[in-house]
């Protein structure tokens, strides 16, 4: 008997109670769209067997026809009465489930990626009354495209890592549809242990007392040390945030700057653990991190979310839009703390309370002399990765995730953009298709939100991506003296020729190069600001000419029009811009701008902010 989607009094007793207790789950139950690869499962008979098993039915090209049983192990080794918490991986045949149901004051989580399964079961198995109660909650994680299953997993650990926090700790069960999804299954297990582990030394520290305030000369033991900083800087091999904790350090304040890497896979769990428990025996009273995370990236179960480990407050410099990871892992803090944002517009995307820090040119762009070059070269410089990789894995991702949650408009997209010729093509395609694609996706924002916010933001990296590229190809196409230092992939893009690529630069021979080019372009990317780039103030900082595209925070940071970069607000108007500019004068337009960047807009003001403001 195949298990078809019922129409059942089970099923609508079931339905009923998750529109009222969790109406995202019933939307999802109910939608044209539903996640899981497997079409079809049936009851089948066997000699050996006293009752009907359930089976899955896979058809494929390559092995016809095969059947999968999902018939759960013996339950009985589940003691109900212990582990409140329960996470089944799967649904299974449902005996499992009800064992684990058993005791009353049981909590159970079922994550089943297979929609059908979970639908058809829920046709014969009534469990309306523990979803009612909120001991039952149901997760059906879209794991059959890679962005998808990272959301899955994400959504999936962020919970369980809270949990891994309490003495009972969630257990976790295999059934007879955890066959299906191993690695997504395992991956949760991996992340599950490690968060444990953290959680044994953050216990270790947290059972000791703080140690008293003495002259006497310290003694081995398991006391809890007194804050050894005032300051803590977590910084992910950047810049910005060491120049940070140098102008912090100026402030009078004791500052440790603790690198972490700025990628994933370059420490192991061994690693991170010994971080952590560093930064457990050398406490600071404000730990200052970039973004949320101290390791930042999408690979959830790589992570590290420092909020429950480490003393003393913790505290956020968002310089980049959050990612889906970052709104996941805030939905689930507890509660989330409230932050910095280097934009004002991301704001409403941070926890209420959070404030608006700008960012400051480095120190090492203030201490260029102030001196007009001999010569200008009649050049246009500008340095920037060309990030064409990402914006084709980006492309990729977006049109399979239109095609799997939106039906084909994936495949449309994709057809389209190849057709295209040159960057300007395709980033003006992108521009004047953006309101129906977002349209089209927002569609599905109440059944899934995370996939919507992941979707949209995957299409703003792309028109950033492909504006970056187009600007640089819209200057060499019209003949401009332009020079671009950054990676090899900007002569694989065929945005400029192979005369106009000047290779990566040493970070100490950007100053001079700023002050020396005639013009500096600079190219907001989503992923590294929502509005001004650090670099247009480094670059005026150093005496240069800067041309940048509009951000309505210029005129925050600079109120003069007359001592302000100069904007462009589209392609179109850039080439006349810059050849208007490279044949005026603009040394005393430089000499002001540099002047009031330098009075009002280095690190070390917002290191003197920052330090008034934790000591308010």
């Amino acid at each position: 008997m195949t298990l078809e989607h019922p129409e059942t009094d089970i099923w609508r007793r079931n339905l009923e109670a998750l529109r009222l207790f969790d109406p995202r789950m019933a939307r999802i139950l109910t939608g044209k769209r539903l996640p899981g690869r497997i079409q079809q499962f049936a009851w089948r008979a066997d000699q050996e067997a006293t009752s009907a098993r359930l089976y899955a039915l896979d058809q494929s090209p390559e092995n016809g026809s095969s059947r999968h049983s999902i018939a759960d192990e013996d339950p009985a080794d589940l003691d109900p009465a212990i582990h409140a918490r329960r996470v089944l991986f799967g649904i299974g045949d449902g005996r499992r489930l009800m064992r684990a149901l058993d005791n009353p004051d049981a909590r159970v989580l079922v994550i089943e990626p297979e929609g059908r399964l979970l639908i058809g079961l829920l046709g014969r198995i009534d469990l309306s009354g523990p979803i009612a109660e909120g001991r039952l909650s149901l997760a059906i994680p879209w794991i059959d495209h890679p962005g998808f299953s990272e959301i899955g997993l994400m959504e999936t650990l962020a919970e369980l890592q809270r949990d891994n926090l309490k003495p009972d700790a969630p257990m976790l069960i295999r059934t007879g549809s955890t066959q299906f999804h191993h690695s997504f299954f395992e991956a949760i297990e991996a992340s599950v242990r490690e968060s444990r582990a953290l959680a044994a030394i953050l216990t270790d520290w947290g059972e000791s007392e703080p140690e008293p305030q003495t002259d006497a000369a310290p003694t081995p033991s398991t006391s809890r040390p007194a804050p050894a900083f005032d300051v803590t800087v977590i910084s992910p091999c950047c810049r910005i945030f060491d120049d940070l904790a140098a102008c912090l350090s100026e402030q009078g304040l004791r500052v440790q700057l603790f690198r972490v890497p700025d990628r994933q896979g370059v420490w192991k769990a061994a690693e991170w653990r010994q971080a952590l428990a560093e930064l457990l025996a050398q406490p600071a009273s404000v730990t200052l991190v970039r973004n949320r995370s101290l390791l930042e990236t999408d690979m959830n179960h790589e992570r590290l979310d420092p909020e429950p480990f480490l003393p003393g407050r913790i505290l956020s410099w968002w310089w980049d839009v959050p990612n889906i990871a970052s709104v996941i892992d805030m939905e689930f803090a507890d509660p989330p703390s409230p932050a910095l944002a280097f934009a004002r517009d991301m704001l409403p995307l941070l926890p209420p309370g959070s404030l608006w820090l700008p960012p400051g040119a480095l120190q090492a762009f203030a201490a260029v002399p102030d001196r007009e070059p001999e010569r200008l070269e009649p050049l246009i410089s500008f340095v920037g990765q060309s990030r064409l990789s990402g914006l084709v894995a980006n492309l990729n991702m977006l049109a399979s995730g239109l095609d799997q949650l939106c039906g084909q408009s994936g495949t449309a997209l994709t057809a389209d953009i190849n057709r295209q010729r040159g960057f300007v093509a395709i980033h003006r395609y992108l521009s004047g298709h953006e309101t129906d694609l977002r349209q089209t996706i927002d569609v599905q924002r109440r059944a899934h939100p995370h996939l919507v916010y992941f979707l949209n933001y995957l299409l703003s990296m792309c028109l950033t991506g492909s504006f970056r590229i187009a600007a640089v190809e819209t200057l060499a196409k019209a003949g401009l003296p332009i020079r671009v230092h950054g990676d090899a992939e900007w002569l694989k893009s065929g945005a400029l020729a192979t005369g106009q690529y000047a290779g990566i630069i040493a970070p100490e021979s950007l100053p001079s190069l700023y002050r020396d080019s005639r013009i500096n372009l600079n190219l907001n990317f989503m992923q590294v600001s929502s509005t001004v780039n650090p670099r247009v103030l480094d670059i005026a900082a150093a005496g240069g000419t800067v041309l940048t595209d509009a951000r309505p925070e210029l005129s925050w940071l600079y109120p003069d029009p007359a001592v302000r970069p100069f904007v462009f607000d589209d392609l179109d108007e850039l080439p006349e811009l810059a050849e208007t500019l490279l044949a005026r004068d603009l040394s005393r337009h430089k000499a002001r701008l540099q002047a009031h960047t330098r009075d009002n807009h280095l690190m070390s003001h917002r290191a003197r902010w920052l330090a008034e403001w934790m000591n308010a």
